[in-house]
């Protein structure tokens, strides 16, 4: 049975969204190419159970609340096991929420300074590398991300997932917990390609959604920036 359930491709054959189980679908792909993964699992906090994100009263709505309706997707998170398994496809790996998991040791961390403090969500996140380069940090307010585009309850802001990118080689980026595709938008726009694989049919439907808005984006006279690979086979 194929465990691509569904599948969408750029019209330039640049950027893959497939929908099904990321361990499943792997397996049965030619992971060769990949350069890097850039990775962001639900972290098996319950946040989608909470059907929102941020608090409704009127004091609060400037800290970014938005309902999201009931959800299950992260009760139960990807094990260690299968996140290490991820982490080793390409060169490079970053793995968001990796102090959730057991990694090897690392130099690196990324951090998310999300600009809040004393809130009901942590002041920031940690992600994970295998890079060998001294801890960075990257401060953009989740409030800002929300009021403007949020579509999903942990959406990472694109500029982060750019800034991620840039510590990465050139080449395929892999995202295997692809939730709203952001990855794939933070590729688009620095010229990389992309494999994105998400469980979620909504999660799939909206990124798919958000990458056709996106490719359509550049004004006819602002060209699209400069691929750093050829064509996915």
């Amino acid at each position: 049975m194929n465990p691509i359930k569904a599948e969408w491709t750029s019209p330039d054959g640049q950027h893959r969204i497939l929908l099904g189980d990321c361990l499943e679908i792997l397996p049965t792909l030619d992971t060769s190419e990949v350069a890097a993964v850039l990775a962001d699992p639900p972290y098996g906090l319950g946040i989608g159970k909470k059907g929102s994100v941020g608090s409704n009263t009127t004091t609060k709505e400037k800290h970014g609340f938005r309902e999201y309706g009931n959800q299950n997707w992260d009760i139960i998170p990807p094990t260690s096991e299968s996140i290490q398994t991820v982490s080793r496809i390409g060169k490079s790996a970053v793995v968001w929420g990796g102090n959730y998991f057991t990694l090897p040791p690392a130099s690196c961390w990324l951090i998310w300074d999300k600009g809040q403090r004393d809130f009901s969500f942590a002041d920031g996140e940690l992600a994970w590398t295998n890079l060998d380069r001294a801890v960075r940090i990257f401060t953009f307010p989740r409030s800002r991300l929300v009021a403007e585009s949020g579509s999903h309850p942990t959406q990472k802001p694109v500029a982060l997932m750019i800034w991620c990118l840039s510590f990465l080689p050139p080449g395929l980026i892999l995202d295997p917990y692809a939730g709203s595709c952001t990855v794939a938008v933070a590729c688009e726009r620095t010229g990389r390609s992309s494999i994105s694989i998400e469980i979620e049919r909504k999660y799939f439907d909206i990124g798919v959604a958000r990458m056709e808005r996106e490719l359509v984006r550049h004004p006819l006279l602002d060209p699209p920036p400069p691929r750093q690979r050829e064509l996915i086979p």
